[in-house]
């Protein structure tokens, strides 16, 4: 299965069914199997999920509950008073199954996830119903973009605990970067500011963000030099100006953070 395990940030959706609808009080769907994965955002109200392997479980109102294929299972809408809930029915591979384990993603989905944004969330869900249900022309293709826009936000809190938050640590550590782009500054620079061995650098951004120290100096590097070529500065003059001596090698970090030359920015 190994093998078969992906990025979050690789999938490529294929959405079944993606519906935005209001629920009575006590409406229950199943007891019932699925096919393919779905995620449920509660907009308004709560529902309660039953399965025969744990004990019930409470969505509320701003939640997202997973369902995986082929476990048996029931859902209650059980507010007080009538709601809305949205749906997607999807696989994250084309043409794959996650009921045949033809493929896992990385991190696995919790049954719940609070996400940080709201709105976005909601007006995601929204939009994906609306798609779904129209003709436009890249209707397939919008659909998959969409979906594949909420799970990466959702992703965001799926790394064993609900709403990770970045640590003060962390964000002073971003700040830090950020008020030396001019620099030329590395993991080191970030050991020493801060009191920590590059190790212990190294680990903190693998757990909170997800990559390196180096990744992220470059990231913010390149983002500030993009501004620069906008406004009409040469590539050499943004290297310079983002701490490189070398501009041919500023230009390759460029186009390997950005997927761009730096020289094509307009």
């Amino acid at each position: 299965m190994d093998n078969n395990n992906i990025s979050i940030g690789d999938i490529n959706p294929t959405v079944r069914i993606a519906n935005y609808h209001s629920c009575t009080v006590g409406q229950i769907w199943g007891p019932r199997k699925i096919s393919d994965l779905q995620f449920i955002y509660l907009v308004k109200g709560s529902l309660t999920f039953y399965t025969n392997n744990s004990d019930a479980i409470k969505i509320n109102q701003g939640q997202v509950i997973c369902i995986f294929p082929g476990e048996k299972h029931s859902l209650e809408f059980t507010s007080k008073e009538d709601g809305i809930i949205s749906g997607i029915h999807c696989e994250l591979v084309a043409s794959e199954s996650w009921l045949n384990k033809d493929y896992r993603i990385a991190p696995t989905p919790p049954r719940i996830t609070t996400p940080d944004s709201q709105k976005n969330i909601h007006d995601l869900f929204r939009i994906c119903s609306e798609t779904f249900n129209s003709y436009s022309k890249y209707r397939e293709e919008q659909l998959s973009l969409i979906t594949k826009n909420i799970l990466l936000m959702l992703g965001e809190t799926w790394s064993g605990k609900e709403n990770i938050i970045l640590s003060k640590r962390t964000q002073e550590m971003i700040q830090f970067i950020r008020d030396h782009v001019h620099d030329k500054i590395n993991r080191q620079d970030l050991a020493k500011a801060f009191f920590m061995t590059p190790e212990h650098i190294n680990l903190i951004f693998k757990n909170e963000l997800g990559i390196s120290p180096t990744q992220l100096i470059n990231r913010e590097k390149c983002l500030f030099a993009y501004k620069l070529l906008q406004r009409g500065d040469s590539v050499k003059e943004a290297a310079y100006q983002v701490g490189f001596t070398d501009p041919l090698y500023f230009s390759r970090v460029f186009h390997k953070t950005l997927n761009i030359a730096p020289r094509e920015v307009r």
